[in-house]
C-alpha cells in the first residue's frame, strides 16, 4: 500500500464525520435504516490498494510470450451493499458487511518486459492478459482480501459510530470471513 492512502481515507471519513456533525440540529435519539444509509456515500469505497508483480503468458501463432508488468490493485466495496438491520426492542444496530471485490486494475505498460523480446501480440492482447492474471491472482490471495475488509469495516465503524453515540443502541458486525474448509481458503458462510 502507498504511504500517505491510509491517511487519505481517514481524511475523507473525518471530512464526512464533520460535516454530518455541522449540519445536524441536534442530538437524536434515535435512527431508523434509512437514515443511517442515507448517512454513507453512495459510491464504492477503495478501502486497500496493493501492487502486483507478475508474469502473464500469451500463445501466438505456436510462441508462448511472458509478460512480466506491473499493477496497480483496489479492493473496496459499495457502501450501499451493507445490510443494516435495527432492533428497537433490542436497542441493537446489526451490520452485516459484504465482500470486497477488484474495484480498479492499473497495469502499468511502461513495466513491460518480453520473453523472448519483440512479442507480434497487440497492446490490447497484452493489456488483457495482464489485467486477468492479476485478477485471478487477487481472487485467491484471501488475506489481501481481508485486509481490504478490515479496512472498509473501519471506514463504516467511523461513519456509524458518531451516529449512535448518544443512543441506546449498540451496534455488533456480522462478516464473511476467511477460514480453511477441506484445506482449501475460502469464504466462510
Amino acid at each position: 500500500m502507498k504511504k500517505g492512502t491510509h491517511k487519505k481515507y481517514l481524511f475523507l471519513v473525518m471530512l464526512v464525520l464533520l460535516t454530518l456533525v455541522l449540519t445536524s440540529c441536534g442530538k437524536k435519539t434515535a435512527y431508523t435504516k434509512s437514515e443511517l444509509i442515507a448517512s454513507l456515500p453512495s459510491s464504492n469505497l477503495s478501502s486497500l490498494e496493493s501492487v502486483y508483480n507478475g508474469i502473464a503468458d500469451i500463445s501466438k501463432d505456436g510462441k508462448v510470450y511472458h509478460i512480466h508488468y506491473q499493477a496497480k490493485i483496489k479492493l473496496g466495496a459499495n457502501f450501499r451493499d451493507l445490510d443494516i438491520r435495527l432492533d428497537d426492542g433490542k436497542k441493537t444496530l446489526v451490520i452485516i458487511a459484504p465482500e470486497v471485490s477488484i474495484v480498479d486494475i492499473i497495469v502499468d505498460p511502461s513495466s513491460f518486459d518480453f520473453i523472448p523480446s519483440n512479442p507480434t501480440v497487440e497492446i490490447d492482447e497484452i493489456m488483457d492478459a495482464c489485467e486477468n492474471d492479476v485478477r485471478e491472482a487477487t481472487q485467491k490471495d484471501y488475506r489481501l482480501q481481508e485486509k481490504a475488509q478490515d479496512s472498509f469495516i473501519s471506514v463504516i465503524e467511523g461513519l456509524l459510530r458518531p451516529l449512535i453515540k448518544d443512543t441506546e443502541y449498540s451496534a455488533s458486525w456480522l462478516l464473511k470471513r476467511i477460514k480453511v474448509v477441506d484445506e482449501v481458503k475460502q469464504w466462510a458462510d
